[in-house]
């Protein structure tokens, strides 16, 4: 194999390492607390991001997004991380505006998922 191929190859490595440490899917205590409580992880986490998703769904303004969106506009998230078996950023945009959040979320005896607003910031538009 070319020595420029391998290299990039190797490069690519590291870097999807790094993305992926921040990542509960690279967690293994993360996963390991679901899974000692008897979650099936690979059910449970797009579980956690479809009940995330969920809040786009609320009339009004959104429920975990402390901005008032745009007129005629809603506040939306858009892309989820779960960081652990606590944490989770996600961004947000209203189509002009956006910015991000930082949750706590939990999974209740009752399976429900809640979420809890920790910190947000929009970014600064003209």
């Amino acid at each position: 194999m070319n020595t420029k191929y391998k290299d990039s190859i190797v490069n690519l490595r590291d870097e999807l390492m790094n993305l992926a440490h921040f990542g509960i899917e690279g967690n293994e205590d993360a996963l390991s607390y679901f899974e000692n409580d008897g979650y099936n992880t690979s059910e449970l986490i797009p579980h956690i991001k479809d009940e995330l998703y969920n809040h786009n769904e609320f009339k009004g303004e959104h429920p975990l997004i402390p901005y008032a969106s745009n007129e005629g506009r809603r506040m939306l998230i858009n892309t989820v991380k779960i960081l652990n078996h606590r944490w989770i950023i996600a961004n947000f945009s209203d189509g002009e505006y956006w910015g991000e959040i930082f949750l706590k979320y939990w999974v209740t005896e009752d399976k429900t998922i809640e979420f809890n607003l920790v910190e947000s910031f929009l970014y600064p538009f003209d």
